[in-house]
């Protein structure tokens, strides 16, 4: 959270959540509720706080993070070191579990590197 004159002006969010691959359980960093105050963009307030979360990666207690974004902010993250998880994504616990636990277009994961599954992943929850 970044705060300005008591207000909140740029804020992510980052929760522990298990998903479900192919190699098993996998506990990653659920990265949500990214946000920046319109008259405070362009000061790279959202890159300050997505980094805040992200160090919880880089700093090993995560091996990932995971989250979704709209196709226009993909190269933010990308700029990052997300990419696209092309994995086919479903919560099993829905009634309709083949259908998308996503509402934004573009899954991914953070950092680019390293063992990330291959294959279906369930969220094991909605998505975030």
């Amino acid at each position: 959270i970044i705060r300005e004159g008591g207000h909140i002006i740029a804020h992510a969010q980052g929760d522990p959540r298990t998903i479900r691959t192919k190699l098993g359980k996998l506990k990653v960093l659920a990265l949500c509720r990214v946000f920046t105050m319109p008259e405070v963009r362009g000061k790279n307030l959202g890159r300050a706080v997505v980094e805040a979360a992200f160090k919880l990666v880089d700093d090993g207690i995560f091996p990932f993070s995971l989250f979704q974004t709209k196709e226009e902010v993909r190269p933010f993250y990308e700029k990052l070191g997300a990419v696209v998880a092309t994995n086919h994504f479903y919560n099993s616990l829905a009634d309709d579990r083949f259908a998308t636990p996503w509402w934004d277009p573009v899954p991914m994961r953070y950092p680019a590197k390293g063992n990330w599954p291959e294959g279906e992943i369930d969220l094991d929850g909605p998505g975030w």
